[in-house]
């Protein structure tokens, strides 16, 4: 059975960005055996349409995350407001996003 989030993450597929399932804590899911949710195949290949199914019926995941870096074509700068981030994005013409 399909849910929203899953029929949201096949569209975000065919849009070209690679994504993954999240839990309440913004954070991969947690598999039953206990281990984190390994993820960084994902940073070589789109996951299929039966794929995010599988996540999402196991995990009923009520977010979804989308995989940084070349394969989704998204970067992001993670900086250090307190130690001078945002003059340096500033003097570098990058725009602050928040």
């Amino acid at each position: 059975m399909s849910s929203k989030m899953q029929e949201i993450a096949v569209k975000y597929i065919n849009k070209g960005f690679s994504v993954l399932p999240l839990g309440k804590d913004k954070r991969p899911c947690i598999m039953p055996n206990g281990q984190i949710f390994s993820w960084f195949f994902l940073q070589k290949r789109y996951p299929t349409p039966e794929e995010t199914q599988l996540w999402w019926d196991k995990w009923e995941a009520p977010g979804m995350g989308i995989v940084t870096g070349q394969i989704s074509g998204i970067s992001v700068v993670d900086i250090d407001a307190k130690s001078g981030g945002l003059e340096t994005m500033k003097t570098l013409g990058l725009p602050i996003t928040w």
